[in-house]
């Protein structure tokens, strides 16, 4: 499957499929999965979603899925508010172009979301995986 690059959105937490936040199901709506990879990164635990902070050297990986969007202008707009983002700023979240290696596509550019606050006091998902961390949980 080819994809248009402004139409991949690399998740790594609640959105991820395999994770079993309800959030999983409102990607489905949006699109599909195009395959599953990892980004240049750090993972830390907010508490019911986790936060990606890019690079920051060193050899940290954080894994997750590449979806492609249908309607990626109008899925993208919904996802922002989902995710937190503001303009000017504002938000806990920003959505930047990333590079994911992934299993059977290799590099591809994807939007994938950052987070923007302060982590100094947040738990570092050493894995950079929060399928396998087990910290979501839903709401009773």
């Amino acid at each position: 499957m080819n994809a248009d690059p402004g139409a991949l959105l690399f998740v790594y937490g609640t959105l991820r499929r395999d994770v079993g936040a309800p959030a999983a199901k409102l990607l489905a709506h949006f699109g599909e999965l195009f395959d599953r990879g990892h980004v240049r990164g750090r993972l830390f635990d907010v508490g019911r979603y986790p936060a990606l902070v890019l690079g920051g050297g060193g050899s940290g990986r954080v894994w997750g899925e590449v979806h492609v969007l249908r309607a990626p202008r109008w899925a993208l707009a919904g996802l922002d508010h989902y995710e937190g983002v503001a303009g000017a700023g504002a938000g806990q979240y920003r959505r930047v172009r990333v590079p994911v290696a992934t299993r059977a596509h290799g590099r591809v550019k994807t939007w994938a979301y950052e987070y923007l606050r302060d982590t100094s006091n947040l738990a570092l998902v050493l894995s950079g995986n929060y399928a396998r961390h087990g910290r979501y949980r839903p709401s009773r």
